[in-house]
């Protein structure tokens, strides 16, 4: 575990597995914005491991691809390799760190510099495709917030699609008008949110506010997957900035729904976390 701080904010994060940040604290309350599962020890899982049984929470990052298929002849496993690969340190101070990896079967490296200050985590990332061939992917933030019942989402999207009839309450598509957050009935939800207005989506609780904010360009998409208890008894939502639609990367690319790295080339953009607290 490497910790990052500024007078307001720890961060923790997990290199060897997968560069999760694994706690948001804010420091003059002690509260913990990220939730994580009770049942699932942090600890790096194997290369090709099931996601669902092994979710910890936090916040990790899926690429390049979420469901299990076969992408420019590479077979990419579940929820891909982002989570189960370790990064190399390359360097360390009191509020930042960059770190390293390549992804072993989709041939990525990734650059990665974390630094911490005020109430915010900025993440500076390059995507470079070490490949021949030029690769479609999707590339998803995945942030982990424990819900009580009225809580809210916000996010500047015009309208939501469902993403999966079986895990959405919401069926089709209509307008998007936020998320309060419904007494726990054993249900979950799953949309896709686009037409953006602006790069962010939010979580909130009376005075507690945690934002992910990200660039519109790079994720033009944010999806929202929540659970009311319907996923293993869980009360979650994630927050999911991501750069394609639908959850697959084949369907997506024949819809032009997701970005596609040429032989060589590279994808830089910057996003950040920010978690408030007012207690006056």
């Amino acid at each position: 575990m490497v910790e990052l701080t500024s007078p307001l904010l720890r961060v923790e994060i997990a290199p060897e597995v997968g560069g999760r940040i694994v706690h948001f604290v804010d420091r003059a309350t002690d509260y913990d914005f990220l939730w994580h599962n009770p049942a699932v020890p942090l600890r790096r899982e194997a290369p090709g491991a099931e996601y669902d049984p092994n979710f910890f929470g936090g916040i990790d990052e899926l690429l390049p691809n979420d469901i299990p298929e076969r992408i420019a002849g590479i077979d990419c496993p579940d929820h891909g390799e982002h989570w189960t690969t370790a990064f190399d340190i390359v360097k360390q101070t009191e509020s930042s760190l960059s770190i390293e990896a390549t992804l072993s079967q989709i041939r990525f490296k990734i650059d990665r510099r974390i630094e911490v200050a005020g109430r915010e985590c900025r993440v500076h990332t390059r995507l470079t495709n070490l490949n021949s061939g030029a690769i479609p992917f999707l590339w998803k933030l995945h942030a982990a917030m424990s819900i009580k019942p009225g809580d809210r989402i916000e996010c500047p999207a015009t309208s939501y699609t469902a993403a999966d009839p079986d895990w959405s309450r919401r069926k089709g598509t209509g307008l998007w008008h936020g998320e309060t957050v419904p007494e726990f009935d054993g249900s979950t939800e799953f949309l896709y949110l686009h037409s953006l207005a602006d790069g962010w989506i939010e979580w909130q609780r009376s005075t507690r506010r945690f934002r992910v904010r990200f660039d519109p360009n790079t994720f033009p998409f944010a999806w929202y997957f929540a659970s009311y208890g319907g996923f293993d008894g869980h009360h979650v939502a994630i927050l999911e900035p991501c750069t394609s639609m639908p959850i697959s990367v084949n369907e997506a690319m024949g819809l032009g729904q997701c970005p596609i790295l040429a032989p060589g080339g590279s994808l830089e953009t910057d996003y950040s976390y920010e978690g408030t607290i007012d207690e006056n």
